[in-house]
């Protein structure tokens, strides 16, 4: 995955290679296996913004099949992915509860 800083929001590519791995997670998906996903998140709360479908290099309009429990959950590493490797607290605290600072 490639997370990418985009001001007010933060973008995270998932791969083929990644993409093909998640889905042996999921054995009834719904993937696109030759696309590459594109996850576009708020930056303070990791609220799912936008997703983009791409196959070679081109746009293409996702399915509507392409809507499953499984689509979710690859969207939930994603925003954790980037979060983490973007530095982005807030995030972290609010989605998945973990804390940065200081244990009391």
């Amino acid at each position: 995955m490639e997370a990418v800083n985009a001001g007010k929001n933060y973008r995270v590519t998932v791969q083929v290679d990644e993409l093909l791995a998640f889905a042996q997670k999921w054995p009834a998906h719904n993937f696109d296996l030759d696309a590459e996903y594109v996850f576009e998140f708020d930056a303070n709360n990791g609220d799912l913004v936008d997703v983009e479908k791409y196959v070679d290099g081109k746009f293409a309009v996702p399915e509507e099949t392409e809507d499953g429990p499984e689509h979710v959950a690859l969207s939930e590493d994603a925003c954790a992915f980037g979060a983490r490797e973007l530095g982005l607290t807030s995030v972290l605290e609010i989605r998945f509860g973990e804390s940065t600072g200081p244990r009391l």
